[in-house]
């Protein structure tokens, strides 16, 4: 079948047959999905559709639901902590300023005995951090705009999402805007 030209077309979002997010999988996944009848096309792109050599079309899917209800294993209730999580999670926004960041920030800094923690980290920019420096936000006189939250399993999987795929899923009605 025909590569899409961009980055994020050979994404596709799968649903539990509850409508469920369950997870984010490559084109060519969710096509085979397709051809085995074990799931169907929720939302599709606009376009041309794909086409293989033996003459099956299928419209480009952005989101696949289950036609069964697949029965998870215990999920963790909190994802691992990473820096790239961090940054979805505070959006590239510096907690103190509001502008750009791109720094982990610890609240209590690990010199201190500080973790890497979802509720002792959030984002800052270069200046506020610096500012910051080996202090806590009180010592350096900074008010952090919003506290750092722990995301759920959920939220970080929809925070992993990119633009086209969370806009599908809005569209459709199944998530809220972010």
């Amino acid at each position: 079948m025909a590569r899409m030209p961009s980055a994020h077309s050979d994404r596709v979002v799968v649903l539990n047959a509850s409508y469920e997010l369950l997870s984010v999988v490559a084109l060519h996944r969710a096509i085979a999905y397709l051809l085995r009848e074990k799931a169907e096309i929720v939302a599709e792109r606009d376009g041309e559709p794909l086409r293989s050599a033996s003459g099956i079309e299928f419209p480009v899917p952005t989101v696949v639901r289950l036609l069964r209800y697949i029965r998870l294993p215990y999920r963790q209730r909190v994802p691992a902590w990473s820096k790239a999580g961090l940054l979805r999670r505070d959006g590239h926004v510096c907690a103190y300023c509001g502008r750009h960041g791109a720094t982990v920030e610890h609240l209590l800094p690990v010199s201190r005995g500080g973790l890497s923690t979802w509720q002792n980290t959030v984002i800052a920019c270069v200046a506020c951090n610096t500012r910051k420096g080996n202090r806590t936000p009180a010592e350096a006189h900074l008010v952090l705009r919003r506290p750092p939250t722990v995301p759920t399993v959920q939220t970080a999987l929809l925070l992993a999402l990119a633009a086209p795929e969370r806009d599908a899923l809005v569209g459709l009605g199944l998530v809220a805007a972010l």
